[in-house]
Parts: C-alpha cells; sequence; structure tokens
C-alpha cells in the first residue's frame, strides 16, 4: 500500500510541474520595445573587427552582443577572453 501512495504522489507531482509549465507559457506579454531597441537587439551574436588602437597592427577585436532579461535588455560584452571579468 505505501508503495501505490509513492506512485500517486510522484504522479501528482509530475502533472502538477505539466500544468504550472504550460500557463507560465500562456502569459508571455507581447514585445512592445521601441523601435529604437529592436534594432539594437538584432545585433546579437559575435562580432569581430580589427584594429590598430592598442599599437599592434590588425588585431582583433571581439564584442559580443546577448539579449537578456525576457527581451527588455542588450547586454554588450567587449575584449571578450579570459582576461574579461564578465566571460
Amino acid at each position: 500500500m505505501n508503495h501505490f501512495i509513492k506512485k500517486i504522489m510522484v504522479g501528482l507531482i509530475f502533472m502538477f510541474g505539466l500544468l504550472t509549465s504550460a500557463y507560465a507559457h500562456e502569459n508571455i506579454p507581447a514585445d512592445t520595445s521601441s523601435p529604437e531597441l529592436q534594432r539594437i537587439k538584432s545585433l546579437e551574436g559575435r562580432w569581430v573587427t580589427t584594429t590598430s588602437m592598442f599599437g599592434k597592427k590588425n588585431e582583433k577585436l571581439y564584442t559580443e552582443y546577448e539579449v537578456t532579461s525576457a527581451g527588455s535588455a542588450v547586454l554588450e560584452r567587449i575584449f571578450v577572453g579570459p582576461w574579461n571579468m564578465c566571460g
């Protein structure tokens, strides 16, 4: 009898998880951000350029843009690499 109750409890927890995750996806608000933010969000990804700004000729410079906070913010990382504290 005890084994049967455990199976019922696991099943109920599983069903509760499915129902709450399905409900969470229904309440995602429409994207109402400004055209300017939409344009910045289109930069998402990794960008590479070359520069001579740091005393070396044609040194590669990496920049990454990441859309975060459910699409309401864009994170910019410059000088991407192991020396960067952000990642």
